[in-house]
């Protein structure tokens, strides 16, 4: 089982249920928010034509955007660097 197959996997009443929460912005997502946002931004950075194998060199602090960049770009398939 990979990352994404853990987070879109998840059971019906589990959804609503808190998986982020980061520390220092007080921000929260719910597992349904989260695959939400995930799915918003893949889409987003398919339709700009990235596609397995495209290389992306990220930077970001250990937040709640690092954890929904790294689920995306598990599903687009690209390779990341840090």
């Amino acid at each position: 089982m990979n990352y994404c197959n853990w987070l879109f996997d998840t059971q019906k009443q589990d959804l609503g249920r808190e998986i982020i929460i980061d520390g220092e912005t007080g921000k929260r997502l719910t597992f349904k928010e989260l695959q939400t946002e995930v799915l918003k931004v893949a889409n987003f950075l398919k339709s700009k034509g990235y596609e397995p194998g495209t290389v992306i060199a990220t930077h970001l602090y250990n937040g709640a955007e690092a954890a929904i960049v790294f689920w995306l770009l598990s599903i687009l398939g690209v390779l990341r660097v840090l």
